[in-house]
């Protein structure tokens, strides 16, 4: 891969430095769109490292965490959630520039940064002076209350508000492994795809992944969903526990599927890019019954084959080099 010089690095910073602050300035200001809006802090990084190089992506990211730090008064849990997705960022970026397979680029990003977090984490509790456990008890139980209050202001009794919430509390709680692994698998698939998009619309040389409308996960895992299927009917809390979060992150690759699926017969059927948009959007907005109903898709076209590819040489079939979401752009 061509790496396109810039003969302005420090205006490229600079821009890039706003796009971050901005960025963080919404997530106080206007919340809701701050932390979708937070999910894409990697794709700068990414693209001023393949972009400009190593040392001024390790500028920009030295740079958005000191205002990081500034802004939310020191080294908190919302910089540590910061500092994550800026180092999402250039580990992605570095397994672009060799040019891995998307499945390699998602695993080993996803890997590299829950590891990562569980290092940060214990060094964040270490400062602060408190467990673990207590850090992650805190930040759930932030999370209930937020849930709470959107139900209050949705009416709700007051009783079966309380009813859910002890329950819900709990299960997060026991899901937070499988959530943040499931969460860095989403959040690296986006910005690989956002990334791929900036840098076509820009003329910048980026690997061709090809068609990942043609994707399918190996069909072994789908003895991982029997297994943990299992494992949460046995009566016993710590196999339940595991066989709940096993089942959850390989629900996230069943989706990743799905949507490959999906993708492939809008093109089939050579929907609009208008058409194609809205029926995402669908998607997007109804995402409680499409989720279950796209990875129950991902899941059987493992015995369906949907798009009757031919398992020897585990090609799409044809040569198309768009797929969901690129056909967006």
């Amino acid at each position: 891969m061509q790496q396109t010089v810039q003969q302005h690095p420090l205006k490229e910073i600079l821009t890039g430095v706003t796009f971050v602050s901005s960025i963080l300035l919404a997530e106080i200001y206007i919340p809701l769109v701050g932390w979708i809006c937070s999910c894409f802090i990697p794709l700068p990084i990414i693209y001023y490292r393949l972009k400009l190089g190593r040392k001024p992506m390790v500028i920009l990211m030295t740079l958005s965490m000191l205002i990081a730090i500034q802004i939310h008064g020191g080294l908190t849990l919302d910089t540590m959630f910061i500092a994550e997705f800026l180092i999402l960022g250039s580990v992605m970026s570095e397994f672009i520039k060799k040019e891995l397979s998307v499945d390699e680029v998602i695993l080993y990003t996803t890997g590299i940064l829950f590891i990562a977090g569980l290092f940060g984490l214990f060094y964040y509790s270490q400062v602060i002076s408190t467990t673990i456990g207590t850090i992650l008890s805190d930040y759930v139980n932030n999370n209930v209350n937020m849930i709470i209050n959107i139900y209050k202001q949705l009416g709700m009794p007051k009783e079966q508000i309380m009813e859910l919430s002890q329950p819900l509390e709990k299960i997060l709680i026991r899901i937070i492994p499988s959530r943040s692994i499931a969460f860095l698998m989403i959040l690296s698939w986006l910005n690989l795809l956002a990334a791929r998009a900036m840098f076509q619309r820009h003329q910048i040389s980026f690997p061709d992944f090809g068609s990942l409308n043609g994707w399918k996960s190996p069909d072994m895992l789908v003895w991982g969903v029997v297994g943990s299927g299992v494992l949460m009917l046995i009566p016993s809390e710590t196999l339940t526990i595991l066989g709940c979060n096993v089942l959850i992150v390989l629900m996230v690759i069943y989706f990743f599927q799905g949507i490959a699926v999906t993708s492939f017969f809008f093109e089939k059927k050579n929907f609009s890019r208008l058409v194609r948009f809205m029926l995402y959007s669908f998607i997007i907005i109804h995402h409680q019954l499409s989720l279950i109903l796209i990875i129950g898709i991902g899941l059987f076209d493992v015995w369906a084959d949907f798009r009757k590819q031919n398992p020897e040489s585990n090609q799409p079939p044809d040569d198309h080099q768009s797929g969901f979401p690129y056909d967006w752009f």
